[in-house]
């Protein structure tokens, strides 16, 4: 195992439970705030968020596919 695998096996975990919280956090403020417009903006970029913090490989796949197709 070289140093970047460590770091990624390590991260990855702790960035899941950091990701959430963030999430969680921000949908409370701005909805305490009643900034509605901002609040989908977090719900939008928190999607995006989850997908690639919960499933790197499959966004490596798809980014993957997508990068060859273009290049073909």
């Amino acid at each position: 195992m070289n140093f970047g695998t460590n770091l990624y096996n390590w991260f990855l975990p702790n960035a899941q439970g950091i990701a959430l919280a963030i999430i969680v956090f921000l949908g409370v403020w701005f909805g305490v705030k009643r900034e509605f417009s901002k609040l989908a903006m977090v719900g939008i970029v928190g999607v995006i968020v989850v997908l690639c913090v919960f499933n790197p490989s499959g966004v490596k796949g798809f980014l993957l596919k997508f990068g060859n197709l273009l290049i073909k």
